[in-house]
């Protein structure tokens, strides 16, 4: 018996309809993503010639930075004029520029009102002067060498001079560390306590030997400390009470060493011996010369245990 052709009733007619729209409405759906994350690339995507756009970058700032040209920060950051702010990756331009810029220890990239990106800098105190290689490094309160400057500069007069540490095998680095941990932890304790107390006038701090730790003032008395231990105390007591004392006593010329190494001795009973410069043998190496006679020198004056040639 020859098959019978079904006809589609109303039901069917009405289910395939529904079918067609919904199948019309996810194509749209999909062609509607489609379009936004085409939109979405075409924004990011880093475009010079898209300058004046309406999400692009227009002005660039630089806060805080003294040390160097700001021309040269912003090309280093990678942020340029015109470029999508979608595209400004703030955490690596951020790392970027403190790798390449010794004197920044902290930097911010922000952006502002879709149309501008700020950079903020924080600049790293100068705490000091190494000699090497026959040039002058400042060291920042991050403990890295921060620049190199001609012997002959004047700008170290302004600074502590430091003397011995561990230095890298080789050598300083700018951007680097420049002594090993223990020796950065005993000489950062140096200069806290010389700042807390507002110890003027201390042109040299030498650690080349850990148990006979030296201070200069004024390049006129040579200040033993001894050991690491106490140094805080030690500190303390000379910048308040001791050298006061003994200016008041034998006037502001005075020169010589005061040996206060009794305060790092649990066993001594803590005092400061005096010895003015004329009874000191002539085989001392106190008071050291002045910077003015070191930047005359065309060789180094220390080696690494910090003592003089």
């Amino acid at each position: 018996m020859a098959s019978q052709k079904q006809v589609p009733t109303h039901a069917d007619s009405e289910a395939l309809a529904k079918r067609r729209f919904f199948a019309l409405i996810i194509m749209l759906a999909l062609i509607l993503v489609l379009l936004l994350v085409n939109g979405f690339f075409l924004l990011t995507m880093p475009r010079p010639e898209a300058e004046g756009g309406v999400f692009s970058v227009t002005d660039i700032f630089v806060n805080g930075n003294t040390k160097y040209h700001d021309e040269a920060v912003v090309a280093a950051s990678g942020v340029y004029k015109g470029q999508s702010i979608f595209a400004v990756n703030s955490n690596r331009a951020e790392e970027t520029l403190e790798a390449q810029f010794p004197y920044f220890e902290n930097v911010q990239v922000q952006t502002v009102n879709m149309r501008e990106v700020h950079i903020t800098v924080e600049e790293v105190d100068v705490v000091g002067v190494i000699y090497t290689d026959g040039c002058w490094v400042p060291i920042g309160r991050n403990g890295k060498a921060l620049d190199t400057w001609e012997i002959t500069s004047d700008r170290p007069k302004r600074l502590i001079r430091i003397r011995g540490g561990e230095m890298p095998e080789d050598g300083i680095q700018v951007g680097e560390d420049v002594m090993d941990a223990y020796s950065w932890a005993i000489l950062e304790e140096v200069l806290d306590a010389i700042e807390e107390n507002a110890f003027e006038d201390i042109t040299e701090v030498d650690i080349g030997v850990i148990s006979d730790i030296k201070l200069m003032w004024r390049d006129q008395i040579e200040i033993r400390l001894g050991s690491a231990a106490n140094l805080k105390h030690q500190i303390k007591m000379l910048a308040q009470e001791v050298l006061p004392n003994l200016i008041e006593l034998r006037g502001i010329n005075v020169r010589g060493v005061l040996n206060a190494g009794s305060y790092s001795n649990e066993a001594l009973d803590d005092q400061v011996v005096f010895t003015p410069q004329s009874l000191l043998p002539t085989s001392t190496t106190a008071p050291r010369p002045a910077l003015e006679e070191e930047t005359t020198k065309t060789e180094a004056s220390d080696d690494e245990s910090g003592e003089e040639e």
